[in-house]
């Protein structure tokens, strides 16, 4: 199930998170971290979004597996001052 995360289940799921980029980054995937990345280290990297997400400056949404988080996506809206809603 894919689902979007709201402020209070971003929270929630900051360790998960952290431990999805771990497992991404020191497998080798190029998203803009280097190996090794400890679990802790992408799980803080991912509760400093929480201001963006409860803004909505970041959308972030989650794939489980059950209960257990397999993937993430994110997306950031234009903050252009020309921007179109």
């Amino acid at each position: 199930m894919i689902t979007r995360l709201s402020t209070a289940d971003f929270a929630a799921a900051v360790p998960a998170l952290g431990e999805v980029l771990a497992d991404c980054t020191n497998g080798g995937a190029s998203v803009g971290f280097l190996a090794p990345l400890d679990a802790a280290s992408a799980g803080a990297w991912w509760k400093g979004l929480a201001d963006d997400v409860a803004e909505g400056r970041a959308l972030v949404w989650a794939a489980w597996d059950g209960t257990r988080l397999v993937g993430t996506v994110q997306v950031r809206p234009a903050q252009l001052p020309n921007k179109s809603l």
